[in-house]
C-alpha cells in the first residue's frame, strides 16, 4: 500500500479502474405501462464516473465490488459496494491523485485490485479482464437489459 512521508508525494499504486455505465435499466414496469425505466448511472455515482475498484464483496460470487469514486454532485470521494454489471471499460492504471491514494489506503478492503510492483500490475490486469468478462455476461443475461434495448457501453 502507498506509504506517505511528510513533505513528499505519496507512492503511486496500480489500481483496477472502471467507469459507471451511462444508462442502466431499472424497475419491473409492464410493457403496457411504458416498459422499463432508464437511469443515468447509479444513485451515488454519475454515468461515466471513474471509480477505483478495490475488491469484490465476499460471499456473493463477486457480483458486487467495492469501489471508491467521486460522488454525484459534491465531488468528494466515497466508498460504496456496487453491482459489477453496472461497471464498464475495466482497466489498470497507476494512481497518482493524493486524495484517491489516501482514500484507497484508508479503505477497509483488502485491496485486491491494487499494488506497487510489476507483479501487482499483472495481477490487477488479470483481475480486471476477469471482472470485465463477467460484467458483460451479467448484463447480457439480465432480461431487463436485453428487453430495454440497452447496448453494450462504449469505452469512455
Amino acid at each position: 500500500m502507498p506509504t506517505e512521508v511528510p513533505g513528499t508525494a505519496p507512492t503511486p499504486v496500480w489500481c483496477v479502474i472502471a467507469n459507471v455505465v451511462t444508462f442502466r435499466p431499472y424497475g419491473e414496469v409492464p410493457e403496457e405501462e411504458g416498459g422499463l425505466g432508464r437511469a443515468r448511472g447509479l444513485r451515488i455515482f454519475a454515468g461515466g464516473a471513474k471509480v477505483y475498484v478495490l475488491g469484490q464483496f465476499s460471499g456473493d460470487g463477486g457480483e458486487r465490488v467495492k469501489v471508491i469514486g467521486r460522488a454525484r454532485g459534491g465531488g468528494r470521494f466515497v466508498e460504496a459496494i456496487v453491482p459489477r454489471k453496472w461497471l464498464a471499460d475495466w482497466r489498470v492504471k497507476l494512481v497518482y491523485d493524493p486524495a484517491a491514494l489516501r482514500r484507497i489506503a484508508a479503505s477497509s478492503s483488502h485491496h485486491e485490485g491494487t499494488g506497487t510492483t510489476e507483479e501487482d500490475r499483472l495481477d490487477c490486469e488479470s483481475w480486471a479482464r476477469n471482472h470485465e468478462h463477467w460484467a458483460r455476461r451479467e448484463r447480457a443475461e439480465d432480461p431487463r437489459w436485453v428487453a430495454g434495448g440497452f447496448e453494450e457501453p462504449d469505452p469512455v
